[in-house]
């Protein structure tokens, strides 16, 4: 349907230069017809929407699964870091708990 209407611009625009400007109906046409061409020259398709959406999803998918993929190694490495800290914060309230222990029975 848009094609159509384009074609009306065209026709109607050689005709009000060859009416209203006195150009020849060959020149007119021309003219018409190199601004047609001009102006539709980058206008994208519905099929190139479509492959530019299909490209894009793909792009996002690709994208998704790296992120999560580093989520996850992040995870784990924090997962790692937490059970390190949990560790030494073990062993040092452990020697904190014997120290203790141990001033008690000094003055008991």
């Amino acid at each position: 349907m848009e094609m159509a209407a384009t074609a009306v611009d065209t026709l109607s625009t050689a005709h009000r230069l060859e009416r209203d400007f006195g150009m020849a109906r060959n020149a007119a046409e021309g003219v018409a017809i190199a601004i047609h061409e001009h102006m539709t020259e980058n206008l994208a398709t519905k099929v190139d929407l479509e492959r530019a959406v299909d490209e894009l999803r793909g792009e996002l998918k690709e994208s998704e699964g790296r992120l999560r993929g580093d989520i996850q190694a992040q995870g784990s490495t924090l997962r790692g870091e937490i059970e390190a800290q949990g560790s030494t914060l073990r062993g040092e309230i452990e020697a904190q708990g014997v120290a203790l222990r141990g001033e008690i029975e000094a003055q008991g």
